[in-house]
Order: C-alpha cells, then sequence, then structure tokens
C-alpha cells in the first residue's frame, strides 16, 4: 500500500492551517483511524452497556461502584492501546513523514503501546476514585449545597487530571520521557494555557460528558456511535495539533530543533 503524503502542495504555514487541509484532503484517513481506535474501545462500551442494563447494577452502593468502575478502569488500558495508534497516524501526517493508515496505526501501538497502557491505568484508576469518593459523599448527612460543591471540585480536578494525561500521551509520541517527567510537562501545559485548554476540552470531550452527565441509555448510545465514526480520528488530530503547538513553542525551539516546526513551512506562526 501506497503511503499518503500530506498536501497537494504547498506546506501549510501554521497548525490550524494544517488541520484544515488534513481534514480536507484526508478525512478517509481520519475515518479508518477512528474506527481503528474504536475496536479498542468495543470491550470498555460492551462493559458499560451491560453493566448499565444489568439489574444487580442499578442499586446505587459503594460494591457496585467498585465492580462497575473497576471494570472500566481495566478496559480502559485497551481502549489506550487504540489511541496510541491513533495519535502515531497523525504524528506521521502533522510531520508530513507519509502515512499508511492501516500499516502505522500498529505500529504507533508497538512503539507506545506499554506508556499508553499506564497512561490509561492512571485515568481508570482515577475515573474509579471519582466515583467511589462521589458515591461515599452522597449518603452522608451532609447539606445538599456541600455535596454538590464537593462533587463539583471531584469533577474539576478529574478534568484537568485528564487533559494532563493527554498531554502525556501526547508527549509520547514524540519524546522518551520518563512517566514523572511528562507528568510534569503535563502540569506545566495546563497550567500556562488553562482557558485555551479548558474551553478545547468542552469540544473535544463532548460525547464523555455526554455519557457522564445525562442519565438516559439512548443519549449513551448515540454518545458511542458517534465516537465510532468520526469523532476519535477528530480527537486524535485536534489534540496532536495543540500539542505540537506547544511543543513547538517551549520543546523543540530549543531543546529539539530537528522538530521544531517539522510539517510546516519554516515561518514562526504557530497559532492553533
Amino acid at each position: 500500500m501506497n503511503k499518503v503524503k500530506f498536501g497537494k502542495g504547498e506546506k501549510p504555514t501554521s497548525r490550524s492551517e494544517q488541520w484544515k487541509q488534513i481534514f480536507k484532503e484526508h478525512y478517509a484517513e481520519i475515518i479508518s483511524a477512528s474506527l481503528y481506535t474504536f475496536v479498542f474501545w468495543i470491550p470498555l462500551f460492551a462493559w458499560v452497556l451491560f453493566a448499565f442494563n444489568f439489574e444487580i447494577f442499578q442499586e446505587n452502593s459503594i460494591l457496585n461502584v467498585l465492580v462497575l468502575y473497576s471494570g472500566i478502569a481495566l478496559t480502559l488500558i485497551i481502549a489506550g492501546l487504540g489511541l496510541a495508534g491513533g495519535f502515531y497516524v497523525f504524528r506521521k501526517f502533522l510531520w508530513n513523514e507519509g502515512c499508511n493508515v492501516h500499516l502505522d496505526f500498529f505500529k504507533g501501538i508497538k512503539q507506545n503501546g506499554k506508556q499508553f497502557a499506564q497512561i490509561y491505568l492512571f485515568i481508570g484508576i482515577m475515573y474509579l476514585l471519582l466515583h467511589v469518593v462521589s458515591q461515599a459523599i452522597m449518603v452522608t448527612e451532609w447539606s445538599d449545597i456541600s455535596i454538590i460543591a464537593f462533587l463539583a471540585i471531584e469533577y474539576v480536578v478529574f478534568i484537568c487530571l485528564l487533559i494532563v494525561a493527554f498531554f502525556m500521551q501526547t508527549q509520547t509520541i514524540f519524546y522518551e520521557n520518563s512517566f514523572k517527567q511528562s507528568f510534569k510537562n503535563g502540569i506545566r501545559f495546563l497550567v500556562g494555557t488553562v482557558l485555551k485548554s479548558l474551553g478545547l476540552f468542552v469540544v473535544l470531550f463532548l460525547p464523555f460528558i455526554l455519557y457522564e452527565f445525562v442519565p438516559n441509555g439512548t443519549v449513551k448510545l448515540i454518545a458511542i456511535l458517534i465516537s465510532a465514526i468520526i469523532y476519535f480520528g477528530i480527537l486524535e488530530l485536534t489534540f496532536m495539533c495543540h500539542s505540537l503547538e506547544l511543543f513547538d513553542k517551549y520543546i523543540n525551539k530549543k531543546q529539539h530543533p530537528d522538530y521544531y516546526l517539522k510539517g510546516l513551512d519554516k515561518v514562526e506562526k504557530v497559532d492553533f
């Protein structure tokens, strides 16, 4: 199979321009990457659909929460392998290296699967703790306002850590950092771009937000189907563009000059 080169002519001069051109010219590859990624999320979605339709899990209890979200934490590890492949595919596109989605997706898993498994185990444990603590708080004698305030703080912390985890994933694609170093860098990127990153999160993670906060089985199923068709590809491409903008500015320019603005015309413009 032939590798797909980025663009039909001149290289773009910014990541936002690059995003638009890839979306316009390679939407078929975006859908392919999305479908491949979705396959690795099937165990998680199957567990969720089973659990939420199984009578024993309808009762709110610490034990049920532990079983349900422990299953999610474990299947998230498999799901993370799909992101390892997808992010690697879009690294190839963004660096204009030529890409064969059907081969490079699995090459990305081979190269980065171990690190992504660790990151998604971390995400799964965070998600499990979020719901266990939330369930414990719900049965206290705290006032409604106190409970709502505590839950809100919990979700804000979780979302911030989730964004940090995504910066860890994109760092893994480009650099050989330790888990600790990637985590520290992820916090720096979040703090330095908190409004932009949170705004991007709301858009990119809309299916997750719908799943988490809308207690309707049909809505949950729609969110899953959207994920299968194109969502994962858009997520991977967009977050890689966002990350590369930051990496070019804060890491590559001094520490990795060979990476700096790679895939773009060498014009100092990164405005994604």
